[in-house]
């Protein structure tokens, strides 16, 4: 039996004879350009306008100063003054400025007069009556000559009144007396805002002129310190105690000037 081989063109005829019309011609083996899928667009929706997006930004603006205002609220009700954070970041900023290449910066900028010690918001403290003979020697064993300094300091008017009064300890005699960063016990309790304090120390014969020590002193006095912090019944106090207004530090600035160092 003979096979008969049959063409591309044969079986194209051959289709047409015997069944339905075959296409004629070649076949294209290149793949047709297929556009990748994209699915309908929502109908009813549309792209974000400037105005929605103004409005979320805004959105996040009042809850940031929201979040700002409750921790504010909170420091304050936690007995703080009402300035604290700024108290705070002034606090930090000392710190660093305490380290090169900081520290020349801070020599430039306060070059032009003594700034007043900025002091974290704290408030006197109060001692039952039956302990404060316990405190007082606690203090003396502690800090022996700076007894003083440190009850002034850590704000305990009744220690301070202590001190003075018994004669025999003799901190009448070291009452003007500085610590090693040049601080009197006065500048200490003008500086951190503590009114009996400052009252105690007035009262016991401190002079309220006495200037802070050291070679980082530069001629910065109480009443300097109060009012570049603030601290206006402090003001009141010293002025009463008969502080010169017009005392000036080593660079002419008198307590009048010094607020402006710091606000």
């Amino acid at each position: 039996m003979k096979r008969h081989a049959l063409g591309i063109d044969g079986a194209m005829e051959a289709g047409r004879a015997d069944g339905p019309p075959v296409r004629s011609g070649n076949v294209s083996m290149i793949p047709p350009n297929i556009q990748p899928y994209e699915a309908a667009a929502a109908t009813g929706r549309s792209a974000p306008s400037s105005s929605g997006s103004a409005k979320a930004q805004r959105n996040d603006w009042q809850k940031t100063a929201a979040i700002a205002v409750a921790i504010w609220l909170g420091g304050w009700f936690l007995g703080y003054s009402a300035l604290w954070p700024l108290y705070s970041v002034l606090h930090v900023l000392s710190w660093l400025l305490q380290f090169t290449p900081f520290a020349s910066v801070a020599d430039w900028w306060s070059k032009g007069g003594p700034v007043p010690d900025v002091y974290p918001a704290a408030n006197e403290l109060k001692i039952p009556s039956s302990q404060v003979g316990r405190y007082i020697e606690s203090y003396v064993q502690s800090y022996g000559d700076a007894a003083l300094i440190f009850a002034a300091h850590d704000g305990y008017a009744q220690l301070v009144e202590g001190l003075l009064l018994n004669k025999e300890l003799g901190y009448g005699d070291l009452i003007d007396a500085a610590d090693e960063s040049g601080h009197t016990a006065l500048l200490y309790s003008s500086g951190r805002g503590f009114p009996q304090v400052t009252s105690a120390l007035l009262k016991g014969g401190a002079e309220p002129d006495a200037p802070k020590q050291g070679k980082d002193g530069r001629g910065l006095a109480s009443l300097m310190e109060a009012a570049g912090t603030g601290h206006r019944n402090i003001v009141t106090l010293l002025l009463q105690a008969n502080a010169t207004v017009d005392l000036r530090d080593e660079q002419g600035n008198t307590a009048l000037m010094h607020p402006l160092d710091i606000n």
